[in-house]
Order: C-alpha cells, then sequence, then structure tokens
C-alpha cells in the first residue's frame, strides 16, 4: 500500500506483546524492536537504532540509544526503517 505524503500507513499489523517483558511498564528499545518481531536479532536492532531508522508513535520520534527505555502502551505505534511496522497490542 501506499503512503501518501505524511500519512500513516492503513494496514498497521498488531503484534501481540506479552507485558510480563516490561519492567515497570518499560521496556529497552532493543528488546522492543526483536520482541515485535520488527528486527530478527539484537544486533540488527542495534544498527537500525544507530542508522535512525527506528521510531515510534504517529510523529516518529526517532529512537536515539539501544537501551532507551521505552513506555510501552497499548496501540504503541512502532516504526523499522519504512517498510515494517506495527501497533503494539499488549496482553
Amino acid at each position: 500500500s501506499e503512503i501518501g505524503g505524511e500519512g500513516l500507513p492503513t494496514d498497521i499489523p498488531d503484534v501481540v506483546l506479552d507485558a510480563t517483558l516490561l519492567t515497570d511498564g518499560n521496556l529497552t528499545a532493543v528488546k522492543l524492536l526483536t520482541a515485535l518481531n520488527l528486527c530478527p536479532s539484537n544486533g540488527e536492532a542495534r544498527r537500525l537504532i544507530q542508522g535512525g531508522g527506528a521510531k515510534l508513535g504517529e510523529e516518529k520520534t526517532t529512537i536515539t540509544a539501544h537501551d532507551q527505555q521505552i513506555a510501552v502502551t497499548n496501540g504503541l505505534l512502532v516504526w523499522a526503517g519504512k517498510k515494517k511496522y506495527c501497533r503494539v497490542k499488549l496482553a
């Protein structure tokens, strides 16, 4: 599906995330990307973050550090590059 302008894709998949992975509602950036299967490995997640390709939310806030604590909420949008993204569904 084509994305027009800065609009959001219409086909954002929900990915279930086990809430027990969170510590005080947080998860480190690397763990979040791998737990959501947006990156196959911690190393790839780190490279993505270093390259500025990992983003959060509808405003696409760039994740700046691999150990950044991300406040994970139900419905949080997570982006891995331009083609991979999902919405968190806590369970």
